[in-house]
């Protein structure tokens, strides 16, 4: 990946980006087939809001770091980064900007992602998701 620094370079890039959700790492292990609502990403941020999205780009570029040695790895993560701002940025304009309510760990759909995983997990029954 070699772009000019020039919108052709610039819409390029948010290709790459695209291309990443919807056929790379983010594919293969997030989206597998599932529409972008039937992804953990909006399933959680439907529960907390668009800081889950927020503060797994800010992870991913920490640990950009660590990829330094190595441009594909570094490139894979800062992509990412860039998907799950979009994904904020998705998720918040679809809002409105609103903060979620509190919802159960029933409604929240949730603990059905986490016994999808972990089928023995223990359920909760008076736990609350969303802001205080």
């Amino acid at each position: 990946m070699n772009y000019s620094i020039d919108e052709e370079g610039f819409r390029a890039a948010l290709n790459d980006v695209a291309d990443q959700v919807f056929g790379g790492k983010g594919f293969k292990r997030h989206g597998n087939g599932k529409s972008l609502q039937e992804q953990i990403w909006f399933t959680i941020s439907e529960n907390v809001g668009e800081g889950f999205c927020l503060g797994q780009a800010m992870k991913k570029i920490h640990e950009l770091a660590t990829k330094q040695d190595n441009l594909d790895a570094w490139n894979t993560e800062i992509l990412g980064a860039m998907s799950y701002l979009v994904f904020a940025y998705l998720w918040y304009n679809n809002h409105q900007g609103k903060i979620p309510d509190m919802k159960s760990v029933e409604e929240s759909g949730v603990e059905a992602l986490i016994s999808d995983v972990i089928p023995e997990f223990p359920r909760p029954r008076t736990v609350r998701i969303g802001p205080m």
